[in-house]
């Protein structure tokens, strides 16, 4: 007999929740026969899944286990309530599943380098991924704003000027090249898509190419960095302006 608790009847339902790769539940088997059990395997079957959960038990004639189960039923069954069966030796009890919402985007690249002179625009392609159970929609980028990377280097004058116990901590850790990002506010970096707000059902891919503006008065050879959050993810925009190559001839012409 299959219950999911010691005190429960034959016919009471197992109970699952939790979001779809990991759902939770306490699964009690009893053993009414006059010989030992073995569990290899159960079977959670509901109209939209149909999965196999590994078991390792042996109960002794007469005996009950109450067994915490983890099930993984893929990551984009949708939320809500969904009905079905466990079966396990032979025996089968019905199961409701309190399935969660699950969001879930993963971006790729997650990190996006723009080499390019002030002013003029850059594309790149990046793929969204939902791997979540519920619809995503990938809308306008709009603006991000950009900060200057300020590097060690500026740490360590620091400690020169004005000696201190915390710039000599910040010059140590640059030395030892772990110092966090120091950022000073440099404009922003205007980005969108070529095709409009992308939508993405559970389990979808979608590859947009990105128009991104790189702002005029950025200083050459500098490093700009800005990120954006798109639900779980960030998309980070790495800029590394360039000489206008162009404009210098012209200049030099003109001289």
């Amino acid at each position: 007999m299959v219950n999911p608790s010691n005190d429960a009847r034959d016919d009471d339902p197992l109970v699952l929740v939790g979001e779809p790769r990991m759902m939770r539940g306490v699964l009690t088997v009893r053993n009414p026969g006059a010989e030992r059990m073995i569990l290899r395997e159960g079977r959670l079957s509901t109209p939209s899944v149909d999965v196999r959960v590994p078991l390792a038990e042996v109960l002794q004639p007469g005996s009950f286990r109450r067994i915490a189960l983890r099930v993984d039923l893929g990551g984009h069954v949708p939320p809500g309530e969904h009905r079905g069966t466990f079966e396990v030796s032979g025996r089968t009890c019905p199961a409701i599943l309190h399935v969660g919402e699950s969001v879930r985007l993963t971006i790729s690249p997650s990190s996006l380098v723009v080499s390019e002179p002030p002013g003029r625009s850059a594309r790149k392609r990046v793929a969204f991924a939902n791997e979540g159970n519920v619809p995503l929609t990938i809308g306008d980028i709009g603006p991000v704003p950009l900060g200057e990377e300020l590097l060690g280097g500026a740490a360590r004058v620091s400690v020169t000027a004005a000696p201190s116990k915390l710039d000599e901590l910040v010059a140590e850790l640059a030395r030892a090249g772990t110092a966090p990002r120091l950022l000073r506010e440099a404009g922003t970096l205007r980005v969108h898509g070529d095709t409009g707000p992308a939508a993405l059902e559970p389990g979808e891919v979608r590859v947009v190419d990105l128009v991104i503006d790189v702002p005029e008065g950025l200083a050459a050879g500098a490093r700009y960095v800005g990120r954006l959050p798109i639900y779980t993810s960030d998309l980070e925009f790495v800029v590394v302006p360039t000489a206008d190559r162009g404009s210098r001839v012209r200049e030099d012409v003109a001289g």
